[in-house]
């Protein structure tokens, strides 16, 4: 008998992580850092100003306004073609950004950096950890929670928004989302994670919008109502209690939202299967 050609799990009800949006204080210090040290590309096309700058990841962003930076206790994981370029970019980066909290190590199968105000970034090699269909993407966001909370966060995904999700570690520690082909939100216990608000927030596409919608509503749940095909909501619930576990901002699109399936232009031929069209750089 052949044996049983594997498949990735379901995703449910949401299509892609979109984008991830985080404070920055200086676009001159984000520039060195998101574009020169790690490769990744200014949208050529939207927020061009110095108020706000997109940064294209193959099919996903991060979204970086000036504002001050507020932390981000967890990981953002990132997937490119070539790790060995972004050594050598960090390294020549690395002067510049000596009096900022910056920072980065080189392991053999990603490398560990911090943005110049510490927030968390992994970077890797295409084909690695992460599924080899993947070139070039925003593929992971690990955030930390409170020890006890990672089954009622699972729950509460689950349930109300409908999304897949996983348990795992010593405990049922570790509860991942689907969010996306080959992409999650992985919710990680660690003692003396913050339990407040984490003032950045994620872009995700989701279907059945208006059914999530509602259920929001019904739970008193929504932190900016229906318009222009997206709402948001920032409160993650223990469903038997009531209880707000963690506070992060979801920004939840439909599939008619005006940027679904934006082509975004990237250095390089990095093309690849995930999400949408991926532009050349000229």
């Amino acid at each position: 008998m052949a044996p049983k050609e594997s498949s990735p799990p379901e995703l449910g009800i949401f299509v892609a992580l979109d984008h991830v949006n985080l404070r920055v204080p200086d676009q001159h210090l984000a520039t060195l850092f998101f574009l020169e040290g790690l490769g990744l590309t200014r949208d050529p096309y939207r927020m061009t100003g110095t108020s706000n700058m997109w940064v294209n990841i193959g099919a996903q962003q991060f979204h970086l306004p000036t504002t001050e930076p507020m932390p981000f206790p967890g990981v953002i994981g990132l997937v490119v073609p070539r790790l060995d370029a972004v050594r050598e970019r960090l390294k020549r980066v690395a002067p510049k950004l000596k009096s900022t909290a910056f920072s980065w190590q080189d392991g053999k199968a990603a490398i560990a950096a911090q943005d110049p105000w510490g927030r968390r970034v992994r970077v890797h090699q295409a084909g690695g950890a992460v599924p080899a269909m993947l070139n070039m993407a925003l593929a992971y966001v690990e955030i930390w929670v409170p020890k006890g909370s990672a089954a009622p966060i699972a729950a509460f995904y689950e349930q109300v928004i409908g999304a897949p999700c996983a348990l795992a570690g010593p405990g049922k520690s570790r509860a991942t989302v689907a969010v996306g082909p080959h992409q999650s939100l992985r919710f990680v216990e660690r003692a003396n994670a913050p339990t407040g608000s984490h003032n950045n927030h994620l872009a995700l596409y989701l279907t059945r919008y208006q059914d999530v919608y509602a259920r929001m509503r019904k739970l008193k749940n929504l932190m900016e109502k229906h318009r222009f095909e997206q709402f948001r909501f920032n409160r993650i619930l223990d469903l038997k209690s009531g209880k707000c576990l963690i506070e992060l901002e979801h920004e939840m699109r439909s599939l008619y939202h005006g940027d679904y399936g934006r082509a975004l232009v990237n250095r390089g031929d990095i093309g690849g299967r995930l999400g949408r069209v991926v532009g050349r750089d000229t």
